[in-house]
């Protein structure tokens, strides 16, 4: 990040809450939006994985030793169905992506290039991400991959040059040689793409416009959740900024979001650095690529810090729990696209987000298992069907226990 965005964005208020203001409105419009599917999401997760749960009828069922009712597969095996076939389709080659040859004079690099990004798509567990994709296609009717640029790289210190020898001078003494001090070099150990699955709870487009003409949009944005320990890091490195004045997220800020770490103790996990503990913590980070112009923000000395542009320019801004920014930066990519690929079941422009496998689906999955599970009530009702007896005659005991009478 430069170093001037870096210091405006810690020193001065009336800039950093004018750009927060902007993109948090922009995210906030997207996703009251999104969050409207998650109920829906739920469901479709819960049918895929034949979940439900156990009523009266199923506890007394489980008690006697007799099958509870159940969810028949039809989505899953649908769902599985189309990973399958979607797995096999992309991946029946030896290397996902083919370059072939432009035919122009010149070096002929497409075999490299074919190398390199077949260890790029290796390291990001590529085969993980195309399955999380296929699944989230088949719930949420689209998926999400983001593409990134990494970098892991060590200072080492040269090694010093040989000592240089003394230099005689005209009266015949001599000058001492000037001492080489080793000077530090950085070394990337690994550099090259990275791709990675985004969840469609955590991803909100500019829905003015239907999903699959996400990249015409004013903004893409996206969540992660991310340990105060590893931004505090990035700080260090001169990557982030106000890690230190991170807030906790409130209550009511949960409440349109799905958390990956939702499930576990809140009271432990939303704590931030902000609380008093010593770097434990989590936050969650919004990341939100958005065409601005720069020359509409201004700090209170009237500069602007994000550049004199008078016409929009692509950046990325993340801020964390929705209280301070982390970073601002310009994306130039020579694309000048969002950093997301965006892929939809079914991509009907009508609506912005479609109809699922799943939602097609699951009426005649719903139909199906309550004929089943109407027909075992009907067998259970039949074999232990009302009796009037005779106590004098009959053990009750052996009754009640349904034992051979």
């Amino acid at each position: 990040m430069d170093k001037d965005i870096g210091k405006a964005l810690d020193t001065d208020a009336a800039f950093h809450n004018q750009l927060l203001q902007h993109v948090k409105r922009l995210a906030d419009m997207s996703r009251s939006f999104m969050c409207r599917f998650y109920d829906q999401w739920d469901a479709n997760d819960k049918t895929v994985r034949g979940e439900r749960i156990p009523d009266k009828a199923d506890q007394k069922a489980a008690q006697r030793g007799e099958p509870t009712k159940l969810v028949l597969p039809f989505s899953y095996a649908q769902c599985q169905t189309f990973v399958a076939f979607m797995m096999s389709l992309f991946n029946q080659r030896a290397t996902f992506y083919e370059i072939e040859d432009t035919g122009l004079d010149g070096p002929n690099p497409e075999l490299d290039a074919e190398l390199c990004l077949a260890r790029d798509i290796r390291r990001s567990m590529f085969s993980r991400v195309q399955y999380q994709c296929y699944l989230d296609l088949c719930r949420s009717s689209f998926c999400v991959i983001k593409h990134l640029w990494e970098e892991e790289s060590i200072e080492q210190v040269a090694a010093a040059a040989p000592p240089a020898e003394e230099q005689p001078t005209l009266f015949g003494g001599t000058v001492p040689a000037p001492t080489t001090l080793p000077t530090p070099e950085t070394r990337f150990t690994r550099q090259g793409n990275k791709v990675r699955a985004v969840s469609p709870y955590h991803f909100y487009p500019d829905v003015r416009l239907p999903l699959s003409q996400f990249q015409e949009g004013e903004f893409c944005a996206s969540e992660d959740e991310f340990s105060i320990v590893r931004l505090k890091k990035m700080q260090k490195d001169g990557m982030v900024v106000n890690v230190e004045k991170v807030q906790p997220l409130g209550l009511e800020a949960m409440q349109t979001r799905r958390l990956n770490y939702a499930n576990m103790s809140l009271g432990d996990n939303l704590k931030t650095a902000a609380g008093g503990e010593k770097g434990s913590g989590m936050c969650v980070v919004t990341e939100i690529q958005v065409w601005i112009t720069p020359k509409d923000f201004t700090d209170a000395n009237g500069k602007n810090p994000l550049g004199t542009d008078d016409y929009p320019t692509l950046f990325v801004v993340w801020y964390a729990n929705d209280t301070f920014i982390l970073k601002a930066e310009p994306i130039n990519y020579p694309h000048n696209q969002f950093t997301y690929d965006l892929g939809e079941y079914s991509p009907d422009q009508v609506r912005v987000v479609n109809e699922s496998l799943t939602d097609m689906c699951d009426q005649l999955q719903s139909h199906a298992t309550w004929f089943m599970n109407s027909r075992v009530d009907n067998v259970r009702k039949v074999i232990g069907d009302k009796l009037v007896v005779d106590p004098a005659g009959i053990e009750m005991k052996d009754l009640q226990e349904r034992k051979p009478v």
